[in-house]
């Protein structure tokens, strides 16, 4: 049996309020991080990387691809410092497969299909039957 338009709506909301509430959370991170640790600032390095890189300054682009790289390992060692894990300022997802989107590889995400079955039992009253 397949899900009506109303379903389909219904798993995307969850969906997109997963998607929220993970940036959400990720910047309440991000900030928290900056305030007590400023030093891992690195997108001003990387944004200039990238303007040098548009201009065709590739050795420019290269010189500070470098050096965000070692900006990178020094905000990892600034986090271990401080007690915080790597990934720590990184999007943190339900379903890793398919990044809280519902689909991976063009395809429904197995946590799409789970979601699926459960409004389909939901709908039926199978869970009472059973």
């Amino acid at each position: 049996m397949a899900l009506s338009n109303s379903q389909f709506d219904a798993i995307m909301r969850v969906y997109n309020q997963r998607q929220f509430l993970n940036k959400r959370r990720q910047d309440e991170r991000i900030r928290e991080v900056y305030e007590r640790i400023p030093q891992v600032e690195i997108a001003a390095a990387m944004a200039q990387a990238a303007r040098r890189k548009l201009l065709g300054d590739e050795d420019g682009a290269r010189a500070f691809k470098e050096e965000a790289s070692l900006l990178k390992e020094q905000k990892r060692k600034y986090l271990q410092r401080a007690g915080y894990p790597d990934d720590y300022m990184e999007m943190q997802y339900h379903c890793p497969c398919c990044r809280d989107t519902g689909f991976a590889d063009g395809k429904k995400c197995r946590c799409f299909r789970q979601m699926e079955i459960q409004v389909l039992y939901d709908q039926s009253n199978i869970r009472e039957v059973l």
